[in-house]
């Protein structure tokens, strides 16, 4: 993907290599050596960063203390990313540490590089290590929301509350890329940075801007174009056809990104990459972080010579602060309403399939007669999957004041439905 490109103005400033979307999911580590090994050779900058956080299985892990992944998964794919970061002495740079970037969950991450390093075969090992913290103390909540700083990020959020505050077990903010500039220029010789919750491009864009220097900060274009690589990158080779685990992005002086593949039967297209704005996105064409907005209205996308490299420009970053607006973080929280028990089960029965609504109504009539005198509160709902075919599969959801409680009317339900 490496080309001479100083004819059209085109200027390497870095190359940065994901290994996969997702720290603790696995990956490839013979793919990821092989770009390494080509990319380090051009003597430019290169640099592994990954995203480790997620809110695709919601708020649970705020409240709970759990992680996305466990922590032999972790420790399973940071043994192979210390090893690649000794093998070719490139810098590893990953966000929202555990899944949802907890001070705590930092604090394990690093224990588990601690614990590999420290194995007798990893005796060569010596990192300089980096930790970023993202909790934030609830007093400081409080303050801000009495002095009606805290909105909520949309209209159907509803208003934030002290009693929310209190209520909530953790809370942390998400970061954008100053942070990360700041520990890179306090230690450009930086071999691992651990950071708590972040905006998932905000590692990304922060590499290129440490190395670009101050006239990055300032000009839209071009943390337009960081931003936008990091946004595409932070899910690894999902902007691939077919998606990839991994991908590798060579940033440009200009802004200009290239972006392709780690997986050698994927390829990289202009309606792929492109596309990759629709992800996870109400509005396509802006995309609202920490400190502004970043705007895909004006952005190209070229395909290269080889067929699976896009190259990207005109990308901008419209800061808030240069709109007269504060800069402005999202907070994240979570509190423990309750606990569950589910059960589930397929049926392919027509005669009760057509009757399927009754017979539930029917369930939750038995089971509220069999918890009337029981104490605590609780919900029961069905998900009821493949209407309208042979056969449907029913998830049974109770949610209760207690564990036990959520039990027992899971369970009474559930006999009720397999007997009718």
């Amino acid at each position: 993907m490496t080309t001479n490109n100083a004819d059209d103005g085109l200027v390497p400033l870095c190359h940065i290599v994901t290994p996969v979307g997702m720290l603790g999911y696995g990956f490839d580590e013979s793919q990821t050596a092989k770009a390494l090994a080509r990319l380090t050779a051009t003597n430019v900058p290169t640099a592994i960063i990954l995203d480790s956080g997620s809110t695709d299985s919601g708020p649970a892990k705020l409240a709970l203390g759990s992680m996305s992944c466990p922590p032999s998964a972790y420790a399973r794919d940071l043994t192979k990313l210390l090893e690649l970061v000794d093998t070719f002495h490139v810098p590893l740079i990953f966000s929202s540490a555990g899944g949802d970037g907890t001070d705590d969950h930092v604090r394990e991450l690093l224990h588990i590089i601690e614990d590999i390093a420290a194995r007798e075969q990893n005796a060569s090992y010596r990192f300089k290590t980096v930790a970023l913290f993202a909790g934030i103390d609830k007093t400081l909540v409080h303050d801000r929301l009495r002095a009606n700083q805290i909105t909520g990020c949309g209209p159907c959020v509803p208003p934030l509350t002290a009693a929310d505050i209190d209520a909530t077990v953790t809370v942390v903010a998400q970061m954008g890329p100053e942070p990360f500039v700041d520990a890179m220029t306090a230690h450009p010789d930086l071999d691992v940075l651990v950071a708590g919750r972040a905006y998932d491009p905000a590692p990304y864009t922060a590499y290129a801007t440490f190395l670009l220097g101050s006239k990055a900060a300032t000009d839209p274009l071009l943390i337009g174009g960081f931003t936008h690589m990091g946004k595409i990158m932070e899910c690894g080779g999902l902007c691939a056809q077919p998606k990839s685990h991994g991908a590798v992005a060579t940033v440009y002086r200009n802004g200009a990104f290239d972006i392709a593949p780690l997986g050698p039967n994927a390829r990289c297209t202009p309606v792929s990459v492109a596309a990759h704005a629709l992800y996870e996105n109400s509005q396509p064409d802006v995309l609202r972080g920490p400190g502004g907005s970043l705007e895909l209205t004006g952005s190209t996308y070229e395909q290269l010579p080889d067929g699976r490299t896009v190259r990207v420009k005109g990308s901008v970053f419209r800061s808030s602060r240069s709109e007269g607006l504060p800069y402005r973080l999202k907070l994240e929280g979570a509190t423990t309403v309750g606990w569950r028990t589910m059960f589930m089960g397929s049926c392919r029965d027509p005669i009760l399939i057509d009757q399927r609504d009754v017979l539930l109504e029917r369930v939750k009539a038995y089971v509220a007669a069999q918890h009337r005198d029981s104490a605590g509160s609780w919900q029961l709902g069905f998900h009821v999957y493949g209407a309208g075919s042979p056969e449907i599969f029913i998830v049974g959801e109770a949610l209760a004041s207690s564990q036990q409680l959520a039990t027992s009317v899971a369970n009474t339900a559930r006999i009720a439905t397999i007997v009718g």
